[in-house]
């Protein structure tokens, strides 16, 4: 088997320790309390999946790991996945926080607040910068295997905002697709993913495989008023057909603070269909407003023989923890190879 953990939209503030809430709807930095305990829960996902012992968890970050995009916000959630710090005013199993996650191990994509570029009025569309420190160049590739090395995920990160990056820096648009937090993405990320993908579908292992993308922008969100914080209608259907030609079975994303599920009908460039399953993650640790969410999506992807099976369970915050809002997956996700 194959076990992810899928966190989104955690929007660290400046400090680590944070305790406060924030005045601005949707600009609120993340709760110290959940950071805390997500570490423990997570394990408990890994023992309700049956994960064995030797087993590694995966982690999948689908954007926004910071308020407003600063190096200082950013390196607060470097610091969460990527290490276990020692607190110095906490004692006992809390004397650590952080998911330590191996490099190898991490898939992270940016989300439009970490292009803000640290302004929090003019809300930037796109930060080439991001890629320079803070994120691996989009698109990349990842292949994930079994402990027995008899399944593999390849995993496809992109980034929905590459496609906002306007001519003239100082434009009014370059603010208005900020503010309105809608996702394009651009040719060369799809000329670069097609790449990835054609190497996935052509490599010599026999392992059976399956694949999948992690987006910001989830492909099926068509709310807020006047489209805002959708995925640009051409680039969502050019996704789709993407996936459809190269046998993509999932696309992960974020951004709108509420978890689902959903099969997205794709056609390929043949006229073929094809099902394409979103699988959305609330916002992790944050503080919700209004009907969003908390929680975090754990995927355990098992084969037998030519068929494959993926299994979600929804984990939410009930005051004191995460829990799995049924004793049963989620969902469950059938397909061949």
């Amino acid at each position: 088997m194959i076990l992810i953990a899928h966190i989104s939209d955690l929007h660290f503030g400046d400090k680590l320790i944070n305790r406060g809430r924030g005045l601005v709807p949707h600009q609120r930095p993340h709760d110290i309390g959940k950071c805390m305990q997500l570490p423990f829960d997570l394990d408990t996902a890994m023992i309700e999946a049956g994960a064995p012992d030797d087993a590694d968890m995966h982690v999948i970050v689908s954007g926004d790991l910071s308020v407003s995009g600063t190096s200082q916000q950013l390196a607060v959630a470097h610091a969460f996945l990527r290490s276990r710090p020692a607190i110095s005013r906490l004692t006992g199993p809390h004397g650590k926080i952080g998911l330590d996650v191996a490099a190898d191990l991490l898939g992270a994509i940016p989300g439009n607040h970490d292009h803000w570029d640290g302004n929090r009025t003019t809300l930037t569309a796109y930060n080439s910068n991001l890629f320079v420190e803070q994120f691996r160049a989009t698109p990349w590739a990842k292949t994930w295997s079994s402990s027995s090395s008899e399944l593999e995920i390849d995993v496809f990160g992109i980034d929905s905002n590459s496609g906002l990056k306007p001519s003239n820096p100082f434009s009014v648009a370059k603010r208005l697709t900020g503010s309105m937090a809608r996702g394009r993405i651009s040719d060369e990320e799809f000329k670069q993913l097609e790449y990835h993908l054609t190497q996935s579908v052509t490599k010599p292992s026999q392992t059976p495989t399956v694949r999948a993308i992690i987006c910001h922008h989830s492909v099926s969100h068509h709310g807020g008023l006047l489209g805002t914080l959708e995925l640009e209608p051409a680039s969502r259907d050019r996704l789709l057909t993407m996936a459809a030609d190269y046998c993509v079975s999932a696309i992960l994303t974020g951004h709108a603070h509420i978890s689902h599920y959903c099969v997205v009908p794709a056609i390929d460039s043949t006229g073929s269909g094809w099902k394409v399953h979103e699988l959305r993650c609330s916002a992790t640790v944050g503080w919700p407003s209004g009907k969003e969410e908390t929680g975090f999506l754990f995927h355990r992807i098992t084969h037998d023989g030519d068929d494959w099976t993926w299994d979600v369970w929804r984990y939410g915050w009930n005051g004191s923890g995460y829990v799995s809002a049924l004793p049963r997956p989620w969902q469950t996700i059938h397909g061949t190879f």
